[in-house]
């Protein structure tokens, strides 16, 4: 638990060293756990970086015992070229998954549940204020919706008082 925290705090406190020119937040959905999050996308530079947690106790995970089901994801948006006035980023991350209580014995799930590290890819698309992205983790099968809106650029409105 005490690792979970301390990543949690490092993953929380990102944002605060990037120097923000485009970001968004999103209310993350997934259904395996029926869980709900937040993610939070960032560009430092060309190349932007997104974090997020979700918190899950239902769904496949109640119905094979396992409850608290915490996913914290940390990763990178690679963009694609825009589109019809849309921008496109690949999305691609680590992700620390945190299992409160699991009763193994009799178990049906697949043993790679039990392993806190995995991966996801995904795309998101932005719009002038409305973003969607869908992710999956790629060793448990595992969907994530996000919807959120994007920040006007701060930067933008700050040149043009000069």
């Amino acid at each position: 638990m005490k690792k979970l925290i301390i990543l949690l705090v490092l993953l929380s406190s990102l944002p605060l060293f990037a120097q923000e020119k485009r970001s968004a937040l999103y209310v993350s959905m997934q259904p395996a756990d029926f869980g709900i999050g937040l993610r939070y996308d960032f560009y430092p530079g060309r190349i932007g970086i997104y974090n997020s947690i979700t918190y899950g106790n239902l769904g496949l995970y109640k119905a094979n015992q396992i409850k608290h089901h915490v996913k914290i994801t940390a990763g990178i948006l690679a963009p694609l070229p825009d589109y019809n006035g849309a921008k496109f980023d690949i999305t691609a991350g680590i992700n620390y998954h945190y299992l409160g209580s699991v009763i193994m014995e009799g178990s049906l799930v697949s043993s790679q549940i039990f392993n806190p590290w995995s991966f996801e890819l995904g795309l998101t698309t932005k719009w002038k204020r409305l973003c969607i992205g869908v992710r999956t983790d790629l060793l448990r099968w595992e969907p994530t919706l996000d919807l959120g809106i994007k920040f006007k650029n701060y930067e933008k409105y700050n040149n043009s008082d000069r």
